[in-house]
């Protein structure tokens, strides 16, 4: 009977140990197949997003095909003829429509935008809408390998001024290659951003320049020369976010993303220059060496005196030529008279000097105080050093002058200006030195243009190019 009992017992223990393995290899095959499941999900997954990538690396391409097009061929132009362009690879195509209009000459803004205050609204447009087609398989389905997909996607060619738009002090580059020390001097405040498009270059930004915030294009010197301080008289780094290509139009047989500036008369084509823009409508043309009283508010004395009277309710835009040496803009003194300008249009005046000229502009004048809206730019055409003093002669009295200047191969200095703070309503964009007084009784402020109004269209823009799927 023992040997009986003990022989179940054996059988027993054995069965449970088949029992026990044949669970075991049915957990490991569980295992096994659940695993071989997973390498397979996720071998498809990476197949699917190895689609995907390639589906989405061709939209890219497409949008910087297209993006590079625009900044090339329309952005500065008057137009584009449109093209059709083939991705490499053969991934797609990229075609873009012909317009005849002019990103920095538009007059049209976004719809619903309203412009006030500060905001000062977004800037012109031109909408251009690209199609993308693209021939790369997006879902993996052999069904729909072959079938390319094909979409919109708009792009906004948009322009500012860059003064309007709170870019108050902007040092552009030389045009030339023989200039290079661009200085920034002297007594100023700054109530906006300072723009050094050559932080590289020997910039003069010494503890009398305060700005509320600057940008710089390339990287800063060594010694830190370039840096600006603060409002509050404090160092602070630059406000280099991220910043997009911009151009003010072509410069020669360049397009102007470099920095430099040629705004005021780059030639007869270009729909965006101020001189364009002021031969278009209604001007007084006056020139240094003949005697005219144009009998709205603009003379010559023949001499190469200029006098403009800024409250004349007849004036209107002033082209100012050759043998010119002094310009006088003379503003408002009573109260009356200086709420009134407010009401008026806002004017451009142009000055440019050949190198036929006989005289050169060494002085510009400027008395009382203005609150006309006015876009002033002067302009030397054979790229000398010449230096313009600017003098406000009533700055005892703290006048405020609205007044956007824009100047070209002209370097300019504060000259015969009385002790006080003139307060500056627009903001400077030149492309040679600014120097204001060093003592502590002579301050500049320049603070923004609020109600711009007609300036808008008055004032030399920048342009960017920004694109949104639709």
């Amino acid at each position: 009977m023992r040997n009986s009992t003990h022989a179940i017992q054996r059988g027993r223990s054995a069965g449970s140990t088949i029992l026990m393995g044949l669970a075991i290899m049915a957990m490991a095959t569980l295992g096994i197949s659940a695993w071989v499941s997973l390498i397979s999900a996720r071998a498809s997954y990476i197949e699917g997003m190895e689609v995907s990538a390639n589906h989405r690396i061709a939209k890219m391409n497409a949008h910087a095909t297209a993006a590079e097009y625009l900044y090339e061929n329309f952005l500065t132009k008057s137009g584009t003829a449109g093209t059709t362009i083939t991705l490499p690879g053969g991934q797609g195509t990229v075609t873009v429509p012909s317009s005849t209009l002019t990103p920095l000459a538009s007059v049209t803004l976004p719809g619903g935008t309203v412009v006030t205050g500060m905001a000062n609204g977004p800037g012109y447009h031109v909408l251009l809408p690209v199609s993308n087609t693209i021939n790369v398989d997006h879902d993996n389905d052999p069904g729909t390998a072959a079938i390319a997909s094909t979409y919109t996607r708009n792009y906004f060619l948009k322009s500012r001024a860059p003064q309007l738009a709170g870019d108050l002090m902007v040092m552009h580059k030389p045009t030339t290659t023989w200039w290079v020390d661009n200085d920034l001097d002297g007594q100023l405040r700054i109530y906006g951003n300072t723009i050094l498009w050559a932080a590289e270059s020997p910039h003069t930004a010494d503890n009398r320049v305060r700005s509320e915030r600057y940008i710089t294009y390339t990287p800063a010197t060594p010694n830190g020369a370039d840096r600006i301080k603060n409002l509050g008289g404090g160092w602070g780094p630059p406000t280099n976010y991220a910043l997009m290509p911009t151009t003010g139009g072509d410069i020669g047989s360049g397009n102007g993303y470099y920095g430099g500036l040629n705004v005021i008369d780059p030639g007869p084509a270009a729909a965006w220059s101020m001189k364009n823009k002021l031969l278009s409508g209604s001007y007084i043309s006056l020139s240094g060496d003949v005697n005219f009283d144009s009998g709205r508010g603009a003379r010559s004395d023949g001499a190469g005196v200029i006098d403009i009277t800024l409250g004349d309710i007849h004036l209107t835009n002033v082209l100012i030529g050759d043998h010119v040496h002094t310009i006088n803009f003379r503003g408002q003194t009573s109260d009356a008279d200086f709420a009134d300008a407010g009401l008026r249009g806002a004017i451009m005046v142009v000055a440019i000097q050949s190198s036929a000229s006989t005289r050169d502009i060494g002085e510009i004048n400027f008395y009382g105080r203005n609150n006309r809206r006015l876009a002033l730019g002067v302009k030397r055409e054979d790229l000398n050093t010449d230096q313009i003093d600017l003098a406000f002669r009533n700055a005892d009295e703290n006048p405020s002058w609205r007044l956007v200047l824009t100047a070209e191969n002209y370097r300019m200095r504060e000259a015969s200006t009385p002790n006080g703070t003139v307060t500056m309503y627009g903001g400077v964009r030149t492309d040679r030195d600014f120097r204001w007084d060093n003592s502590s009784s002579k301050i500049l402020e320049i603070r923004r243009e609020t109600d711009p109004k007609l300036l808008e269209r008055l004032v030399p823009r920048t342009a960017w190019l920004e694109s949104y799927a639709n």
